[in-house]
């Protein structure tokens, strides 16, 4: 379950997604890891234009591919940042942002060195 105000882990060893999906679903890392990317990205632009409506609903959808997954950490980031935007609460928006950013730096580099 996910849980509000909290800080999402982004140690290393938390971060292995070898180690969360199952092993059916270990050859998509890649693809994950981009698609991951794009809605980041999205998420970036949305928030730096105050288009706070799109970004709530991207962060909706980053915390599902989270949830199916099972990136967990990914998906409680997402629903921080979905909750900051519908309370309109720009800092802990950033916040959550820079929390999934990090996230998805370490979750990258993990998979670089598994997959490349």
């Amino acid at each position: 379950m996910l849980r509000e105000n909290t800080k999402a882990d982004v140690r290393p060893e938390a971060m292995s997604l070898d180690a969360k999906i199952s092993p059916e679903l270990r050859h998509l890392i890649p693809s994950l890891l981009t698609a991951v990317d794009e809605l980041y990205n999205q998420l970036v632009g949305d928030l730096e234009s105050g288009r706070h409506e799109t970004a709530i609903d991207i962060a909706h959808g980053l915390k599902g591919v989270g949830m199916q997954y099972g990136w967990l950490d990914i998906a409680q980031a997402a629903f921080e940042l979905e909750q900051a935007l519908l309370a309109q609460n720009t800092v802990q928006a950033f916040q959550a942002l820079a929390s999934i950013g990090a996230q998805l730096d370490v979750a990258r580099q993990s998979a670089y060195t598994r997959f490349y």
